[in-house]
């Protein structure tokens, strides 16, 4: 049969409307069977083309088109891998950075077409024969419709696929438009007929000539594992693995009992016979590094933290025995699927850990992982609006109307009503979700066990290599691939560990039971601590009052749009529920009081009342998250058969199936929930035992202004002040100074991280600046005049001598003498900073929770009061917001002084209102 074989997708960006599941299954209705993709020099598309093709019963020929350099002149050319050395030769191609010439791109593993609306001149379509091709090809337009010339060799029709609908060519120009090419220099597409058809409009005598190779049966890699080797054999890394767990085990735990070296044996035996015993030596060795390096690792992501061995090997910082957790949600034998570890750092260094992969593997054996941006439904409004010439002002109105998650249906009538053509909602909609740029994941990373363009293709971003495909395509074709997320919080503890000298604090040396920690979490005082600072998980809180670090892992799983249907339920069982309560399902969770809140508790009730294995009750699982009808009544009736075989009645059976059922909507993972539960609390316990040091990384490492402006207001009405940048005492941050928090020079606009730690590092070696003269010389080259500038403009040297000498343009490197011209004055924050400087003013206001006695607290609050002597005077308010000052007692302002009122039963808040400055006093 004729191969169709110019085909482009999606991922020909902004050149292309077709997708592939519709196009495919358009072709397979025409009754095409060998179908070829060649996407316009890209390769991103090659796996789901091949899946989703063969899934229909179509060949595919994958393949990609490229322009190339012959004599003066550039030709698109379109290259089609025959063999799996084919292939491994169009991944090298995407990763050239020089213009593609017919030398480079020659392979006998690869066919090229080329196309006829790029004609070839006699002596160039002779001179491309005689390169080593397996095949070369040209394209042919029906006589009549274009070139009528006969083929001078093997051939193939001209029909070039863009959109699968011929309704769609509209959009399809639109879109190119949108890319910045010339709707007048686009193929004119037509219908595509069934082959019969297309056949007859070429002449009887060219047919003997067409090329009708037979296909290639497949060109991609396999879906094996593909795995770098740690050590030189299986046997090697399965030995090193039993090694270091081992030894992580002896310092995890002053004594192993039974249970931990069974846990052990049961978890190294899977991972042996699963073949990923190299992987956890990889992962360890990254982890490792970091903390060689002091970067802060998170404490485990997801069901990795079930693991008895990556607690061992430092992977993760939870200990599964404790929190009940089960390896088989993690890793199951009966589901042979790659590992999945998340692993969080400290996200100021996150690009570290991948230049260690690029050194320990090889820079050509690692690869961030490439995704695409999409024409979401308000880039599309806005893109189609301007190819169309819809006034900007009304495209802004009807994207400024699309609420995250929304797509273009649901403004199409507000669009039509302004383009009453309904071209503009109609073209919106048939573009919404297209790629619109390819881009990096913010955290995938595949490592090969040789030069990834043997597998993949890659193209480079500034030297290093980044994949065509995305991760779900790298996935199901065997690499492997590791998330390395960047979680701003481990910065913020970073941070305040380095301020407070408790760095490598382990989550397993802290007190899960700490009283200042609990009061904080209790009262909701969790603004800027991690998962818990929204205003429904505060009320949680004040409602649960968490005793312990297990509770706030119980918030975590709990304040989740599905779980949260079951928060005042379970609320009321804590307050009133005795163990051995309830059905069946309620006497075997009592730790949850009855009540199914995490997935390994619905793992184990499957254990304990029907009899599966833990493999089992895993895959139960997912087969009810997934919601496939088939795959639930096929469930549905193997549990009940496995119930009523254990003496359970039929009726109470179903009533067991209905609760499980319902659980699947609300199931949370508890290795998930215990890993950010821990680190929520470890948060918690900085800011309420460091409080300066946590909020000075925290503004630290905030960049959006609005949120920025907000905490230092949230940070000023606690009680705590400011003092402005200064070149002699700020950090290149902000940083804790006698009770206050001093603005880093990094805060001053127009100062970058480079440049305030040029001028922190030369202090710290040098000394102080004596004067704006002697700050110049040192370092006033390295810095440029813009940074000197903005240092100036937000008075950082009002404290040296000559301070504020105004230079002229081009004089800020010259030799001057002091005259201390400038009076110190106020300078204009928001222009310095970004936001408004906050001043914490009026009366202390003491916010009461509901159950709390008024005159109670005030007495407390007296005693507080003389400890803390001053001038201010103390509202205590309701819930409501209705105060009633406390009649002849005053008090002290100072952030200690409100934190101590804060400690008080009953009290949630006690602060001052702010107001915002225009200038920084000084």
């Amino acid at each position: 049969m004729t191969p169709l074989l110019n085909i482009w997708s999606g991922y020909s960006v902004l050149r292309s409307t077709w997708r592939f599941e519709p196009g495919l299954n358009a072709l397979a209705r025409l009754g095409y069977r060998h179908v070829g993709l060649a996407d316009w020099e890209t390769l991103a598309g090659a796996e789901i083309f091949d899946r989703e093709a063969r899934a229909r019963g179509l060949t595919p020929w994958i393949g990609v088109t490229l322009n190339v350099h012959m004599e003066s002149d550039t030709h698109p050319l379109r290259l089609y891998a025959m063999t799996p050395q084919g292939w491994r030769h169009l991944c090298g191609l995407m990763e050239a950075t020089d213009p593609y010439t017919v030398a480079a791109i020659q392979s006998p593993d690869v066919v090229v077409v080329w196309a006829k609306d790029s004609p070839l001149a006699p002596g160039l379509w002779e001179g491309l024969r005689d390169y080593h091709f397996f095949a070369v090809v040209e394209e042919m337009w029906p006589p009549g419709e274009a070139v009528a010339q006969a083929p001078r060799g093997w051939w193939l029709p001209a029909w070039p696929i863009r959109w699968h609908d011929p309704r769609d060519d509209d959009a399809y120009r639109v879109l190119a438009q949108i890319g910045g090419h010339d709707p007048r220099t686009l193929p004119q597409l037509q219908p595509l007929p069934p082959e019969p058809e297309l056949l007859s409009r070429y002449p009887l005598e060219w047919h003997k000539h067409i090329f009708q190779e037979k296909p290639p049966e497949t060109v991609l890699p396999n879906g094996d594992f593909k795995l770098p080797r740690s050590n030189e054999s299986v046997d090697e890394e399965r030995q090193a693995l039993k090694r270091l767990v081992d030894q992580g085990l002896n310092r995890r735990f002053s004594y192993l009992t039974l249970e931990i070296l069974n846990r052990r044996d049961q978890e190294l035996e899977i991972i042996d016979s699963l073949g990923f015993s190299g992987y956890f030596l990889i992962v360890a060795d990254l982890v490792q590094f970091a903390r060689e390096c002091n970067i802060r690792v998170g404490p485990g992501r997801g069901s990795a933290a079930g693991s008895l061995v990556s607690y061992a090997l430092g992977i993760t910082d939870i200990d599964p025995l404790s929190h009940g957790l089960i390896f088989e949600r993690f890793l199951n034998p009966a589901r042979k699927s790659m590992p999945d570890i998340d692993l969080d750092f400290d996200y100021e260094r996150r690009y570290e850990l991948i230049e260690y992969l690029r050194r320990r593997w090889g820079a050509d054996r690692v690869a961030q992982i490439g995704t695409f941006g999409t024409l979401g439904a308000r880039a599309v409004t806005r893109d189609v609006g301007r190819v169309l010439g819809i006034a900007p002002a009304l495209v802004d109105q009807v994207a400024a109307a699309i609420a995250p998650g929304q797509d273009v249906s649901r403004v199409a009538e507000q669009m039509n009503k302004i383009d009453e053509s309904g071209r503009w909602s109609q073209v919106s909609q048939k573009l919404e979700g297209l790629p619109r740029h390819a881009s990096i994941h913010a955290a995938g990373v595949i490592v090969a066990p040789g030069p990834i363009r043997n597998w993949v293709p890659c193209h480079r971003e500034e030297g290093h290599l980044v994949t065509q495909m995305e991760m779900v395509s790298l996935e199901r074709l065997g690499l492997l691939k590791l998330d390395l997320l960047g979680l701003r919080t481990l910065t913020v503890l970073q941070q305040v560990e380095e301020a407070t000298g408790t760095t490598g604090r382990s989550l397993a040396t802290l007190d899960p039971r700490d009283s200042k920690t609990l009061k904080l979490l209790g009262r909701g005082d969790t603004e800027a601590v991690f998962q818990l600072d929204g205003a429904g998980v505060v009320e949680l809180l004040r409602a649960l009052r968490p005793q312990s670090m297990e509770d706030v892992m119980t918030v975590v799983a709990l304040y989740r749009p599905g779980p949260m249907d079951n928060i005042s339920r379970f609320l009321a069982r804590r307050r009133q529920w005795r163990p051995g309560e309830g059905d069946r399902i309620a006497r075997l969770v009592p730790e949850t009081y009855g009540i199914l809140v995490y997935q390994e508790q619905l793992m184990m009730v499957i254990r304990e009342l029907a009899g599966y294995t833990w493999a089992e009750a895993d895959l139960f699982r997912r087969a009810i998250s997934k919601k496939d009808r088939a795959l639930l009544d096929s469930e549905r009736s193997r549990l009940i058969a496995a119930l009523e075989g254990r003496g359970m009645e039929p009726s109470a059976a179903q009533e067991l199936w209905r609760q499980i059922t319902a659980f699947a909507d609300y199931g949370f993972n508890k290795s998930h929930a215990a890993a950010y539960g821990s680190l929520s609390y470890y948060v918690a316990y900085l800011k309420a035992h460091h409080p300066l040091e946590f909020w000075a990384a925290e503004l630290s490492t905030l960049a959006d202004l609005a949120r920025l402006q907000k905490t230092v207001d949230i940070v000023a009405a606690s009680g705590i002040e400011f003092y402005p940048p200064d070149i002699n005492r700020s950090g290149i941050r902000y940083v804790a100074e006698s009770g206050r928090i001093r603005v880093g020079l990094a805060a001053v606009r127009g100062v970058t991280q480079e440049a305030a730690t040029i001028i922190v590092h030369d202090r710290e070696n040098r000394g102080l600046y004596r004067n704006w003269d002697d700050f110049i010389s040192r370092v006033g080259r390295k810095l440029g005049e813009r940074v000197c500038e903005a240092l100036d403009d937000a008075g950082a040297f009002a404290e040296v001598a000559g301070n504020g000498r105004k230079p002229t343009q081009m004089s800020w490197f010259e030799d001057r003498e002091e005259d201390g011209s400038r009076v110190r004055g106020k300078f204009d924050a928001r222009s310095i900073l970004g936001w408004r400087w906050p001043v914490a003013v009026g009366p202390i206001y003491v916010r009461l929770d509901a159950q709390a006695q008024w005159e109670s607290v005030a007495e407390q609050v007296a005693r507080v009061a003389k400890d803390w002597r001053g001038s201010e005077a103390i509202v205590l308010a309701t819930p409501e917001g209705r105060g009633r000052p406390i009649p002849g007692i005053t008090m002290d302002t100072h952030w200690q002084a409100l934190a101590t009122l804060r400690e008080i039963d009953g009290v949630l808040a006690a602060g001052r209102q702010v107001e915002r400055l225009k200038e920084v006093p000084r």
